[in-house]
């Protein structure tokens, strides 16, 4: 199975910083200054899934 990645052009602009609603990437804490691993929200994980789907034999 090929590899991918879930860093791609179809992930820009929703980083952490991205606006609410906009963000697939989150921070374990709801402080944005927390240094604390980013994690991906439903939005997020429903992206990568997309991603992985696109790769899979069908």
């Amino acid at each position: 199975m090929p590899a991918t990645s879930t860093s791609t052009p179809l992930t820009r602009g929703h980083d952490a910083c991205a606006a609410p609603g906009q963000n697939w990437i989150t921070g374990a804490l709801p402080d944005p200054d927390a240094p604390v691993p980013m994690h991906p929200n439903a939005a997020g994980h429903a992206n990568i899934a997309r991603q992985i789907m696109e790769v899979l034999p069908r």
